[in-house]
């Protein structure tokens, strides 16, 4: 129990920051009874695999693309706070 609710506490704590960019669109659930790690998004005026890219460059963060136009952006036990706040703080300079 401990272990999936750090897991539901990280994906919610990516999607509280990702729901406060203008240009960013969520595309998976942000039900918190019906998600836990993984959340799919775009940032507007850029491709998933130019997300991808910039995350890495600017901060060795490695979340995939998905097709096209989506980030698979996924956290669990071994990820922190520090963490999605540097992929935060890259999509909001975006």
């Amino acid at each position: 129990d401990r272990w999936i609710g750090r897991i539901k506490e990280l994906g919610d704590y990516l999607r509280t920051g990702l729901r406060d960019i203008p240009k960013v669109t969520i595309f998976s659930s942000t039900n918190t009874d019906m998600c836990a790690g993984l959340t799919t998004y775009a940032v507007a005026g850029l491709s998933g695999p130019e997300l991808q890219k910039t995350l890495w460059d600017k901060e060795k963060l490695q979340p995939r693309s998905v097709g096209t136009e989506l980030l698979r952006h996924s956290v669990h036990i071994y990820n922190n706070e520090e963490e999605i706040d540097r992929a935060l703080k890259v999509i909001r300079l975006l």
